[in-house]
């Protein structure tokens, strides 16, 4: 209390923390899928620990995402899904 707060470190992040403190969750700042982690991923709407075990998993088996639309090749995320993660995503 009545110290001022240190800028989290950005911790690889490409474009570095978010000057608003939102961090890589914040929807001002895509998560890359071919690089998050599965705990980073599970920031993006709709998806749980399952779900981003299985991103994960599809990218390594099956290579890179070209476009957030390759995110339907992973069992359990249909259009619907999509469509509430599509501004949270890029490649």
């Amino acid at each position: 209390v009545g110290e001022t707060p240190v800028a989290p470190d950005a911790g690889g992040v490409v474009g570095g923390a978010d000057p608003s403190g939102g961090g890589a969750a914040d929807a001002a700042v895509p998560i890359d899928v071919n690089r998050a982690s599965a705990a980073e991923l599970e920031a993006l709407p709709g998806v749980g620990p399952s779900t981003a075990v299985a991103i994960v998993r599809e990218r390594t088996e099956h290579g890179p995402f070209r476009s957030p639309d390759d995110l339907e090749r992973v069992r359990g995320i249909g259009p619907a899904k999509l469509a509430e993660m599509r501004d949270r995503v890029r490649v």
